[in-house]
C-alpha cells in the first residue's frame, strides 16, 4: 500500500536573524545544508571606529580575522622644532628637551673653598680658577653667540655675583662679600645658563 507524503521538501531558505518566527515555505530534509556563514572579508578595524550592531544576514567563520589599520608614526622633533617651541605634531626626545627656550642649558653647583670644584652640573666641560671669588666655566656644548643666552646664579656668602661679559663658550663669575666689594670663596655657588645653542 502506497502512503502519500503531502510533505513538500524545498531548498533550505533560512533567514538568520535576532527572533523567531514561523515561515511558509516547506519542510528540512535532515541532510539539508543551511546557509550560516559565508566568504565576505570582515571589515577593517580603524583608529576611532564607532561600534556597530551590523545588517548581515549572515555571520563570519568562527576563525575569521579583521585587518587593522596601520599605526600612524609620530616624528620626533628636529632640534629647529624645539627651538620654535610651537609644534604639537611631534614629540619630545631626550637629546633634544634642552634645545627648547624654555629649558636650561646649562648649571653647576661649584665651590671654591677648599678646591674649585664642581659639586653637579650639566653642560659644563670645566672650571677655571681665577683667583679668590673668580670663577670661569667652561660649557660643553657652546651658546650659538656671545649675547645669546643669559645667567643667573647665587652663593652662601650673602655677598653678590657678578657676570663679566660672557662669551659663546664660557662665562666667568665674580663672587663678593656682603660688603659687595671685596672678592670672596663660598662653599655652595648656582649658576644657570638659559638661552639658544
Amino acid at each position: 500500500m502506497q502512503i502519500n507524503n503531502p510533505t513538500t521538501f524545498s531548498t533550505p531558505d533560512l533567514t538568520l536573524t535576532t527572533a523567531n518566527s514561523s515561515g511558509t515555505a516547506g519542510a528540512l530534509r535532515a541532510d539539508d545544508s543551511i546557509l550560516v556563514y559565508d566568504t565576505t572579508l570582515p571589515d577593517a578595524i580603524t583608529f576611532g571606529q564607532s561600534g556597530g550592531t551590523g545588517s548581515a544576514s549572515t555571520s563570519s567563520r568562527r576563525d575569521h580575522s579583521h585587518a587593522m589599520a596601520s599605526e600612524t608614526a609620530v616624528p620626533a622633533a628636529t632640534q629647529a622644532e624645539m627651538e620654535a617651541g610651537s609644534s604639537t605634531s611631534v614629540f619630545v626626545t631626550p637629546g633634544r628637551e634642552q634645545y627648547h627656550p624654555g629649558s636650561g642649558k646649562a648649571w653647576c653647583h661649584w665651590e671654591t673653598v677648599s678646591s674649585t670644584s664642581v659639586l653637579s652640573s650639566y653642560n659644563i666641560a670645566s672650571l677655571s680658577d681665577g683667583g679668590t671669588g673668580i670663577t670661569t666655566l667652561n660649557f660643553d656644548v657652546d651658546f650659538s653667540g656671545a649675547d645669546a643666552y643669559a645667567v643667573t646664579g647665587l652663593s652662601s656668602v650673602g655677598g653678590t655675583n657678578s657676570y663679566s661679559p660672557p662669551a659663546a663658550d664660557s662665562v666667568r663669575v665674580n663672587t663678593f662679600s656682603d660688603a659687595g666689594s671685596t672678592y670672596t670663596d663660598s662653599a655652595d655657588n648656582s649658576i644657570i645658563c638659559m638661552g639658544d645653542q
